[in-house]
C-alpha cells in the first residue's frame, strides 16, 4: 500500500490581501482626492497593491458601452434575424438605431376648429397633429 503524500503548501502570495473595512477607507480615500501613494502610505500597503485594488472596482461601463457600438451592426443584425419583432424594436431603439413608435395618448389631444362663418366646417378625417412639448 502506499503512503499518502501529504497536501503541498499553498503559495505564499507577495502582497497582502486588504480586508473589507480598508477596502472601505481605501475608496473613501480615493473619493476624497488623496493620490495613490497617500492612501498606501495611510494603509501602510504598497501603492502597486492601492493600484491593483482601485483598478478592481473602476467603472468599466464606458469601455463596455465604446465595445457595443464598435460592433453594433454585427448585434443589429443579429437581433433581426433571431428576435421577435417587438425583441428586434426594442433593442435597436434603445441602441439609438431605430425610433420605437411612440402610442400616442388621445385623451389628452385638444382639437381645433378653422373656419369662417361664410364657409361650413369642414370636419374631414384629415387631422394635423402637433406635439407638445414635454
Amino acid at each position: 500500500m502506499k503512503a499518502k503524500s501529504k497536501p503541498q503548501p499553498k503559495p505564499v502570495r507577495l502582497r497582502k490581501h486588504l480586508t473589507y473595512p480598508e477596502i472601505g477607507l481605501l475608496l473613501k480615500l480615493r473619493d476624497e482626492g488623496l493620490t495613490q501613494e497617500q492612501i498606501a502610505k495611510r494603509l501602510d500597503r504598497d501603492q502597486t497593491t492601492v493600484s491593483d485594488v482601485l483598478l478592481s472596482f473602476a467603472d468599466t461601463r464606458p469601455l463596455a458601452q465604446l465595445k457595443l457600438r464598435n460592433s453594433a451592426v454585427r448585434f443589429a443584425e443579429t437581433v433581426i434575424k433571431d428576435a421577435d419583432v417587438e425583441e428586434s424594436l426594442e433593442v435597436l431603439d434603445r441602441l439609438e438605431v431605430l425610433t420605437k413608435r411612440q402610442q400616442v395618448d388621445t385623451s389628452s389631444r385638444v382639437n381645433i376648429f378653422i373656419g369662417t362663418p361664410e364657409q361650413p366646417l369642414d370636419l374631414s378625417p384629415t387631422t394635423f397633429a402637433i406635439d407638445a412639448p414635454k
